[in-house]
């Protein structure tokens, strides 16, 4: 709840500025610079609220002290109007940007997770080439059907490594021959 208390906030102290500025529409500003602030919570209804306060207090204030918002005891009402559709098209961009974002956000973690399963999967099957290799530097040459069962997820690599071992067994085999 913390994003809509700075929301609220943060269009209240936009709120005091407009009034202690006397309605000068540079102390508007404060409000965009601060909505747009907001999107760094990626939640559509922070945004919402922070309108939603701004709003309710803009027309508070429009009915009761309209020169502290707009400069004048006597606005036209086409003043008011522009004001809201500013915000409402700064909503829709800000909305829009969330969205994306929050899209984005899920497509990066969900491939972290991918890359962090298969790294975790080669992880495993290195160790089990290590086990291979190291059974066949220490002579264990036997047992080659079961070394390819072991390595039939490796595809090409497996292969590599079945002729790689059999090579081996002829070479060890000459070198007995010859002596």
């Amino acid at each position: 709840y913390s994003g809509y208390l700075f929301a609220a906030s943060q269009m209240l102290v936009s709120a005091i500025l407009i009034h202690l500025l006397g309605g000068r529409i540079e102390a508007h500003f404060h409000v965009f610079g601060s909505l747009a602030f907001l999107l760094a919570y990626r939640q559509i209804g922070v945004i919402l609220c922070a309108t939603a306060v701004v709003a309710v207090e803009h027309l508070f204030r429009s009915a009761w002290m309209p020169y502290s918002i707009f400069g004048t005891d006597e606005p036209a009402i086409w003043r008011a109007l522009e004001h809201a559709g500013w915000v409402v098209f700064e909503d829709v961009v800000l909305i829009v940007m969330t969205i994306q974002t929050r899209q984005m956000t899920r497509s990066v973690a969900l491939t972290a997770a991918q890359a962090e399963e298969t790294h975790s999967q080669l992880e495993s099957e290195i160790d089990q080439l290590g086990a291979v290799v190291s059974r066949a530097a220490s002579g264990d040459l036997s047992e080659n059907s079961h070394q390819s069962s072991e390595l039939a997820h490796l595809g090409d690599l497996q292969n590599a490594v079945s002729h790689m071992l059999v090579d081996l067994r002829e070479i060890i085999n000459e070198i007995h021959c010859e002596s």
